[in-house]
């Protein structure tokens, strides 16, 4: 589910720099920092500087990578989990072998059946949340490097349009 949040967030991020970059629009209103934009057109806020693009793409990176940390100390601690699953069942096998008349190769087999069925299950776990992890890790990293593209071009089209309204303001056209 979250892959594919991530994955919409990226469609929308290109698309709507795609749209500022071919119609030269200053924000596209795909972005997902039109409605931040926005905001602070309504405080009055004629060009967005830098620092409040710098703030909105923290933010944008923050909320993608959600639950990254969780899954990275799931796919870190399973295999440990494992291990440690196995070391209790040797040691109910050998307690077992201890208590059992015959010393019977069945009982040990049995006990390192169970031992090893805990450590595949931590290895099992551990592959698939590191594999998970590395994925959700990437389609952030492509997120953030989208957005950060998209500030580039609108601090470039605010400059522009700074520079532009300072011709008018000296020609004595700027109203």
């Amino acid at each position: 589910m979250r892959y594919f949040t991530l994955r919409h967030l990226i469609d929308s991020e290109d698309m709507a720099f795609q749209s500022i970059i071919n119609n030269n629009e200053r924000v596209s209103q795909y972005s997902f920092i039109y409605q931040y934009i926005n905001f602070f057109k309504q405080q009055n806020e004629d060009v967005i500087s830098e620092n409040i693009l710098k703030l909105i793409k923290s933010n944008i990176k923050k909320e993608a990578s959600k639950g990254l940390n969780f899954l990275s100390i799931v796919a870190s601690t399973s295999p440990f989990i494992g291990l440690f699953g196995t070391v209790v069942s040797i040691l109910e096998t050998f307690a077992t072998l201890g208590d059992a008349e015959l010393g019977a190769i069945s009982v040990i087999a049995q006990g390192v059946s169970e031992a090893l069925i805990a450590t595949a299950v931590g290895i099992f776990v551990a592959t698939f949340a590191y594999s998970y992890h590395q994925i959700l890790k990437r389609k952030v990293y492509e997120l953030v490097e989208i957005v950060s593209m998209e500030n580039e071009v609108i601090i470039f089209n605010n400059g522009k349009e700074w520079k532009k309204k300072e011709r008018e303001i000296e020609e004595g056209e700027y109203v």
